[in-house]
């Protein structure tokens, strides 16, 4: 009786939960900012700085120390943890599908994630003035090649340190999940009480 009674629900819900499913459908492209448009070199020079420890002013601590892919590019921690193991005052926070962010930091203070990509230089995490940080970048052998093919004609700086890593983090995202199964199409990948539940969040709930 409850599954026909969840049936009849459905079927007369469904005409309003259509155009709203339209709203959920799972983005085609990435939006990459036509200032930083998207290469695969940009990504893979992104993906070395995001990793490299050699960044940080004791050559400890890399981006990925706090946004790991093993913690859901996160840390699993209540706080995170900066420069000399010291708690910082906030939760890192997971960069998946970070290219549709629109609050950069949780105070909202940076206004994209190239700017956000250079934040955790300074004094609190990994410690690296950015004269620093360029001059290190500049002197790390292999660096050079994958700049001047990335960023052609712009010299290692901050700015392109940024764009890099940005470019990195704009392609870690989400996998396709049963919601976005059903979005698509498929009536059986989501279960009646969670199409119920779809229907309760994006209408009286």
């Amino acid at each position: 009786a409850g599954c026909v009674a969840g049936s009849l629900f459905w079927a007369k819900a469904a005409p309003g939960i259509d155009a709203m499913k339209a709203q959920y459908k799972r983005p085609a492209t990435i939006p990459f900012p036509k200032e930083n448009p998207y290469t695969p070199e940009k990504a893979a020079l992104g993906k070395k700085l995001y990793f490299d420890t050699r960044l940080s002013v004791t050559s400890a601590q890399s981006c990925a120390s706090c946004h790991s892919p093993g913690f859901g590019w996160g840390d699993g921690l209540a706080v995170g943890v900066g420069h000399g193991m010291a708690k910082l005052g906030r939760r890192s926070p997971t960069i998946v599908n970070a290219a549709w962010g629109e609050i950069f930091m949780w105070d909202g203070r940076l206004a994209n994630l190239e700017e956000q990509a250079l934040g955790p230089f300074g004094a609190d995490e990994q410690n690296l003035p950015l004269e620093e940080l360029e001059r290190r970048v500049q002197s790390i052998p292999g660096y050079g090649p994958m700049f001047a093919e990335a960023y052609p004609g712009e010299p290692i700086t901050r700015t392109t340190i940024a764009k890099a890593i940005a470019s990195f983090e704009r392609t870690v995202l989400s996998d396709g999940a049963p919601f976005d199964q059903w979005i698509a199409g498929d009536q059986d990948a989501l279960s009646p009480t969670a199409r119920r539940g779809f229907d309760l969040f994006v209408g009286k709930a």
